[in-house]
């Protein structure tokens, strides 16, 4: 029985400590970083960072892998991705970074940072109602481990804050939305949207279809958030037609699924196609639009 380490030690630690850490905590399960695979048939555990599945051989023994990549979409869909359960590396209590990144950034739509920054630059004076935190509601789409923590900091803050997930869940600390059918419901009453779904053919457009007057927060997970089709972002801020794009953006998607890295929004490029504002990757929808239902 073994488990074969790839990349991980290039971007976290370095192999030593992987094996140092494994030692200590799964004395008898042997390590192996690599490409230093050895007999492919021991391999029982794969654990992965940025993988290249062409490089990687043929494990016909494999029981379980684990990813601390962000994202599925660069290899979920890779044709000789094993055919193992797919787990999840994070910490216990959630990966600090992102809930520094969706808390900073809640707070700075709550606070609407942006319009002040726009008044700014215009150098008005701008006298405008605070909005207490009770007021502002914030939903999360999906409470795994990198959600439940800014979700639970920002309850603390005295914001409401609820989620939408695929399957029913008791005993969470915060309302929860569950399916299909709830998902609507869900985002009219949100005004704060936290998308921190995985990109996959069951979330790509999630957000094409349901009446929301909600500020989008998107993190890496660039198109899960936004798409609307193949590689599309959300086009439905003040300056767009939110129904004209997201049906320009549906027949587009129909066409073909383009590569999502040859959109200028992968590339880091600032604007998207209805001439919205990109500021690290957020997204600012404050019209109340009723989009197209993609079936």
């Amino acid at each position: 029985m073994a488990l074969l380490i790839v990349n991980l030690d290039k971007q976290i630690g370095n192999a030593a400590a992987w094996r140092d850490t494994f030692a200590a905590q799964l004395p008898d399960l042997e390590i192996r970083i690599w490409p230093e695979a050895g007999k492919a048939t021991d391999i029982e555990y794969l654990a992965f960072i940025r993988p290249d599945f062409d490089a990687l051989p043929e494990l016909p023994n494999l029981k379980a892998m684990f990813s601390r990549s962000a994202g599925v979409e660069a290899f979920v869909d890779h044709p000789r991705l094993p055919k193992a359960p797919l787990g999840k590396i994070e910490p216990s209590g959630g990966d600090p970074m992102m809930t520094e990144y969706v808390v900073m950034h809640v707070l700075r739509f709550h606070r609407d940072m942006p319009g002040y920054q726009m008044a700014q630059a215009n150098r008005e004076w701008r006298r405008t109602r605070i909005a207490r935190p009770e007021e502002r509601r914030v939903g999360f789409l999906g409470l795994g481990l990198m959600a439940k923590a800014p979700a639970l900091v920002l309850k603390s803050l005295g914001l409401p804050v609820s989620a939408w997930v695929r399957s029913p869940r008791k005993d969470e600390e915060i309302p929860i939305f569950h399916g299909p059918g709830q998902l609507e419901p869900f985002l009219n009453q949100t005004d704060i949207a936290v998308c921190l779904l995985p990109l996959t053919r069951e979330t790509e457009g999630i957000f094409c279809g349901a009446r929301f007057g909600a500020v989008v927060l998107r993190r890496a997970r660039r198109a899960v958030a936004g798409a609307l089709a193949a590689g599309e972002p959300v086009m439905a801020a003040p300056q767009g037609d939110g129904d004209a794009a997201c049906r320009a953006a549906a027949d587009r998607g129909a066409a073909g699924d383009r590569d999502r890295r040859q959109h200028p929004q992968h590339r880091g490029g600032r604007d998207a196609a209805a001439g919205n504002r990109q500021d690290d990757g957020l997204l600012s929808c404050r019209t109340r639009s009723q989009f197209t239902m993609r079936r």
